[in-house]
């Protein structure tokens, strides 16, 4: 089984909140983000995302 993962830095503060805070943001959303290829909530939570965030990284693995 190939297991897809992405994983953030987040900024310390951005969009008026801290990095835990909007930690915590992506957390509550994150069915959102995992049905984001069919569901429209994709563009908002990817937006959001793009504006706090500092890094980004992506690892396919096997398990």
């Amino acid at each position: 089984m190939i297991r897809h993962i992405v994983m953030w830095k987040l900024k310390p503060e951005a969009e008026g909140r801290t990095a835990a805070e909007n930690a915590e943001w992506m957390k509550e959303h994150s069915e959102d983000l995992a049905a984001y290829k069919v569901h429209p909530a994709h563009k908002e939570i990817s937006a959001y995302s793009k504006k706090v965030r500092e890094s980004r990284v992506a690892c396919d693995f096997e398990i």
